[in-house]
């Protein structure tokens, strides 16, 4: 395994699962260096072409750029095994308490849903895992987000922000309703 030799965890597989471990000692970490004139520069005029790249991005619609793989049918088997694994380990911490894994889409994932059909093995993998343990529900935000924008009379593209993928406040509220009714609290803002 290649790591950019930042100080942060990792998993690695053993024969008894997986371990927690850093590709460097914390001793050994790259410290930031004090910051000179070149790199003051450098990081203005990176977050200026992040601006113009944001800009950019608003001229186009969503249809028109580059499609990507959906999450829910990209993910790679060790990926999903190291990704059971830690939910397991949430697992155990918590005890008899009930675990609810909410699985966010992001637009692409809603577009090849609902556009295109794709499902993904993803949900059927969690789904799975969960049926195999107590007390742990899975809950998939795609149909809450799809039901949201049609009740609110509004596109998918309107529950994200176009120039980044993060959801809008629209998004986040139509989000955070489908996590209350999931978890049946109660919503105490009436805006």
């Amino acid at each position: 395994e290649q790591h950019d030799g930042r100080y942060r965890p990792y998993y690695r597989q053993t024969d008894h699962g997986y371990e927690l471990y850093y590709p460097v000692r914390f001793e050994d970490r790259p410290v930031r260096k004090q910051r000179g004139w070149g790199t003051i520069v450098r990081n203005h005029l990176y977050n200026n072409v992040y601006l113009l790249n944001a800009l950019a991005q608003l001229s186009f619609t969503r249809e028109e750029r580059p499609q990507s793989a959906t999450t829910y049918a990209d993910i790679k088997t060790n990926d999903m095994k190291v990704l059971l694994h830690s939910y397991d380990q949430i697992l155990q911490r918590a005890g008899d308490r009930p675990l609810t894994i909410f699985v966010i889409p992001r637009w692409h994932d809603l577009h090849a849903y609902v556009e295109e059909g794709i499902t993904g093995e993803l949900i059927g993998d969690l789904s799975q895992w969960a049926t195999e343990r107590e007390h742990v529900r899975i809950v998939d935000l795609r149909e809450p987000m799809i039901e949201g924008a049609k009740q609110h009379g509004v596109e998918l593209n309107d529950l994200f922000h176009p120039c980044d993928g993060h959801w809008s406040p629209l998004g986040n509220r139509v989000a955070a309703e489908a996590v209350l009714q999931a978890t049946g609290m109660k919503d105490t803002d009436d805006n």
